[in-house]
């Protein structure tokens, strides 16, 4: 990070997938199609994490899966000052609490983020770091399709991630329900929404002219070469995706 942080002893945790076609954005890619499915799995990443970066809140990591070798990935990292991590699991609920566990072992607390929810904003996460600063255990950002886009800790405890049926629109609740069966307080953000489908994409691109823009002018800008610096490989400020 080129500015002090402003909380040192926290850690900052953006997940993403790494980019390969057809394995990204599949129910996105059954509205638009699989290149601009990609295209824009590639751009909203790239957003993240200049995003992450240029906010400075904490210490951050970019944890990949399933291949935490692409060589995008890293160089994405490299460029934003992210440590490039690998995710641990067999499911997405012991990935999130396995990077969770490693980054708590020296850290105050840990927020987790995923790449496709591109609304979210250092606001909103720095809501969730005062929370956690101030003794709150867990903090959740609800998903307006019933999971979460971010989770906040500052305990290194399993039950929030038990017994969850990933991937539906029962996370959140079972979530709830894991926490007060373990006498676990927690505090919840606004509701947001990822970008999954293509209704969420053109919604998307109405409610965030501004940001929906830069991804636009990433993915035109690749395809067409305009934009890119040689010296830096970069396209309109993001990393260029591999074609």
């Amino acid at each position: 990070m080129s500015r002090t942080a402003k909380y040192p002893g926290a850690r900052l945790l953006l997940f993403a997938r790494s980019p390969v076609r057809g394995q990204v954005k599949r129910r996105l890619a059954a509205g638009v199609g699989e290149q601009a499915a990609y295209d824009i799995h590639c751009a909203m990443t790239a957003y993240m994490a200049r995003m992450v970066g240029e906010a400075a809140l904490m210490p951050a990591r970019l944890y990949a899966w399933p291949d935490a070798g692409s060589p995008w990935l890293r160089d994405l990292a490299q460029h934003h000052a992210l440590r490039l991590e690998a995710q641990q699991g067999v499911d997405l609920g012991e990935r999130m609490f396995n990077a969770l566990v490693e980054q708590l072992r020296d850290s105050d607390f840990a927020i987790l983020i995923g790449s496709d929810c591109p609304s979210i904003e250092p606001a909103y996460m720095e809501a969730a770091a005062a929370r956690l600063q101030a003794g709150v255990p867990w903090v959740f950002g609800p998903a307006e399709d019933g999971g979460y886009v971010l989770v906040g800790t500052r305990l290194a405890t399993p039950e929030p991630f038990q017994a969850i049926d990933w991937g539906t629109a029962a996370v959140m609740e079972q979530t709830r329900e894991r926490c007060r069966a373990a006498g676990l307080a927690w505090e919840e953000l606004d509701t947001l929404y990822d970008v999954d489908t293509r209704e969420d994409w053109v919604r998307f691109q109405n409610d965030y002219p501004g940001i929906s823009g830069q991804l636009m002018q990433y993915v035109s800008s690749r395809h067409s070469g305009a934009g890119r610096n040689p010296e830096t490989t970069e396209v309109n400020g993001f990393r260029p995706a591999p074609e």
